[in-house]
């Protein structure tokens, strides 16, 4: 069939190839190719933001994260007089008696209002009477305290030595 074509009928249809070779190529491949490297352009600045976003959230669990419990309290006593108050006063009862403080937590800090309620877990060693005057003191104190809960550990063979977990909610009012 090419053979029975003439001369100008082959350059005509090869001109025409050649035109619709190069429409495809202007207007498919090229526009397919930029819009590929719009992707690939794209795809690195998600990548780019996103490493950034876990660079910083790093940073804040590093700033947030405590070298130790001492830096945490003494960093949440120095923002709060109130506990320094608290602290102060368990720590005086403490003293004064076979009573040692294991740990102080706090649990939550709630705003009501013109006050705060801050609840604290505080746990500690203790046999049963400097106990009973460590909770008596409390109960006692010029701070505002509520006891919300109390939980005593022993072992049966050694009564001297008890593990109580007290739980309490100090009422502060706001500055």
């Amino acid at each position: 069939m090419i053979a029975k074509l003439s001369r100008r009928e082959k350059i005509l249809g090869l001109v025409a190839t050649t035109v619709t070779c190069l429409a495809l190529l202007k207007y498919g491949y090229l526009n397919l190719l930029s819009k590929d490297t719009t992707l690939i352009t794209k795809i690195a600045e998600i990548r780019a933001t996103l490493q950034n976003q876990k660079l910083t959230l790093e940073q804040f669990k590093n700033d947030r994260k405590p070298s130790s419990s001492n830096d945490t309290l003494q960093h949440y006593l120095n923002n709060n007089k109130q506990f320094a108050n608290l602290l102060q006063n368990i720590s005086h009862d403490a003293v004064s008696g076979d009573t040692r403080i294991e740990r102080v937590t706090v649990n939550s800090v709630e705003s009501d209002g013109s006050y705060n309620k801050i609840s604290y877990i505080i746990d500690v060693k203790s046999s049963f009477l400097p106990l009973g005057k460590f909770i008596e003191n409390l109960e006692k104190s010029p701070l505002m305290i509520d006891i919300h809960s109390l939980e005593i550990a022993t072992d049966e063979n050694d009564l001297q030595n008890v593990e109580a977990t007290v739980g309490l909610k100090n009422y502060v009012i706001k500055e």
